[in-house]
């Protein structure tokens, strides 16, 4: 996680849940996945730039992250899982220390969590059994690069390819309804960054 804002906190997380599983069609199961860490060079990487989508359902800021919902699930303890990147001792000298599991159930408000190495055995208990699959693309009417760099979109290649008999549905509607209404914790952290904005403002504006 990088630090650089307050986190909103698992409660507001499991809310904003709830309400995206409110809107989805009974029998459905929704998967999510996180952005790539961009590779420029041999041993350099862009910085991270988290999926918003699903950073907005779990708090989660990390590479290597995958988010199930599966609302109807017969089993209590498969109806929201989330998969986080296990520490090694090579991530932990050149990228830092990942999320413990106690961590992200914390900030996520999510109590099962596996490593993300084990997101293809439980996606096939998860999703072999779904009805309905929604998936998460990127289709704002501003966004000129091609489709095929957008890991979200191999990714939803992958699922469709694995799990061929389900109906599939975009996520993205849903998700941008009730992203259009912000919560009370919502706007105090957007008053927080233009209070920041504004101080930078009257730093720099003397010295033009």
């Amino acid at each position: 996680m990088k630090g650089l804002y307050e986190p909103l906190g698992g409660n507001h997380y499991q809310k904003i849940r709830e309400k995206f599983c409110q809107a989805i069609k009974k029998d459905s199961t929704a998967v999510f996945c996180s952005n790539k860490q961009i590779v420029y060079s041999a041993d350099s990487t862009l910085p991270f730039e988290q999926s918003r989508d699903l950073f907005y359902l779990c708090g989660i800021d990390q590479e290597n992250t995958f988010l199930i919902l599966s609302p109807n699930n017969p089993n209590p303890e498969l109806r929201e899982v989330l998969f986080i990147e296990k520490s090694t001792q090579q991530s932990l000298i050149w990228e830092g220390r990942k999320l413990t599991k106690k961590q992200a159930q914390k900030l996520s408000g999510i109590e099962t969590i596996f490593w993300s190495e084990d997101f293809e055995k439980i996606s096939k208990q998860i999703l072999g059994k779904s009805k309905n699959i929604y998936l998460n693309q990127n289709d704002h009417p501003r966004n000129s690069a091609p489709i095929e760099l957008d890991f979200s979109f191999l990714f939803n290649q992958q699922i469709k390819k694995k799990f061929p008999k389900a109906k599939y549905i975009l996520a993205d509607e849903i998700l941008k309804n009730l992203r259009s209404i912000k919560t009370k914790v919502e706007i105090k952290q957007i008053q927080t960054a233009g209070k920041i904005t504004e101080i930078g403002y009257k730093k720099v504006l003397p010295l033009l």
